[in-house]
């Protein structure tokens, strides 16, 4: 982006048909971009961005639980931090790319440096007052479910989250004796999880894969404990699904669909938050749905004829169209019969706009015999 930006302003300063005050603006800016402390600023300013951007993707992120925000916080606050005192990938680049003539004097570089550690103390200010993560129950949280962190041998920490734990069931205490928790075992049950994980993932590549979906389904016996996991994952880490849930409402809820109902407006919305991506969903239970309601076009095969005692009207239910009627010359004059109806002129025409190539004489003379003698 610097050199198409560079060239685009040299073209701006030396071109013959640009007014003179946009050429001195771009001599200007050109001026600024040339010099070294440009540079490097602003491959500083991409460390820390793709930083905070790893960071904005791991918080809209749908599986992202209060344990991986916190430590996705943790983390992101602990590298913004290092870029105080230490020069991040994108900066080492901009000082290999320098040669003597462009490279910095050592007093440019301690100013760099001053306003960088300047720069890193707003943002962590910022990031610390937008994402607090000082609070003793996140980090108790973090504690139990974020199961990376856990130590791999934990063979003289045996207590270990127990404490956490203590604080987590007391603070939640009255919500979960309304679930019918006995929550004097849940610390008892969370010791004998803690050995299974360790058996069960014993290194790092497997502490990577497990999920407290499988460590509770192995041990169904721990139920005092899985209610207050459920508990802790169910609580939303960010007011992202808020935000997404917004904007999916302003999309389907439009101007043109003023008459959208309330019911069917919480279908779309479900459908468009809950269900899953359209490569990942089977059709097959919602088409059985749809077919055990009602029969579905009955003038249609496999379904036959309709069984009606009222042969010269149509149903609405039945949602039935002209098409319906085009096996034969019979079901085509009784379309026509049924034209003389203000109420299916909307069909006989959609009708005859289909057959206009093929049929359109034999039609309107069928038409106009059968409409004079009504």
């Amino acid at each position: 982006m610097y050199k198409p930006l560079v060239l685009h302003l040299q073209q701006l300063k030396n071109g013959t048909t640009i007014q003179k005050l946009a050429k001195q603006n771009a001599a200007a800016i050109l001026k600024l971009l040339d010099t070294s402390k440009f540079v490097l600023y602003a491959h500083f300013l991409l460390d820390c961005l793709n930083v905070l951007s790893e960071l904005s993707l791991i918080l809209q992120s749908r599986g992202t639980d209060i344990s991986v925000a916190f430590n996705a916080v943790d983390a992101a606050i602990v590298m913004l931090r290092k870029y105080k005192t230490r020069d991040g990938p994108k900066l080492k680049d901009a000082y290999k790319m320098m040669d003597e003539t462009t490279a910095p004097t050592a007093a440019e570089i301690e100013v760099f440096k001053s306003a960088k550690a300047k720069h890193v103390d707003v943002l962590l200010s910022e990031l610390e007052r937008r994402l607090p993560i000082n609070g003793n129950m996140l980090q108790n949280i973090s504690l139990i479910l974020y199961i990376k962190s856990w130590p791999l041998d934990l063979k003289g920490e045996e207590d270990y989250g127990d404490c956490a734990l203590d604080d987590i069931v007391a603070h939640h205490r009255t919500v979960l004796e309304v679930a019918s928790v006995q929550t004097e075992n849940v610390v008892e049950e969370w010791t004998t999880i803690k050995p299974y994980v360790q058996k069960r993932y014993s290194d790092e590549h497997g502490r990577q894969k497990a999920t407290w979906a499988d460590i509770l389904a192995a041990n169904p016996r721990n139920k005092n404990f899985a209610a207050v996991v459920n508990l802790l994952l169910s609580l939303p880490s960010t007011s992202v699904e808020c935000e997404r849930g917004f904007s999916q409402m302003k999309r389907i809820k439009s101007d043109w669909r003023s008459r959208l109902t309330g019911s069917n407006l919480n279908a779309l919305m479900r459908i468009s938050l809950d269900s899953p991506a359209v490569g990942a969903f089977d059709p097959s239970n919602a088409v059985a749905l749809w077919e055990a309601e009602r029969r579905r076009r009955p003038f249609v095969k496999p379904y036959g004829p309709h069984l009606s005692t009222k042969p010269d009207t149509v149903e609405d239910d039945d949602e039935q169209t002209a098409e319906d009627y085009v096996d034969d010359d019979d079901a085509l004059i009784h379309i026509i019969e049924l034209s003389v109806q203000p109420n299916m002129f909307i069909m006989i025409l959609q009708y005859l706009i289909k057959l206009l190539n093929s049929k359109i004489s034999s039609v309107l003379t069928l038409y106009s015999s059968v409409y004079s003698s009504v």
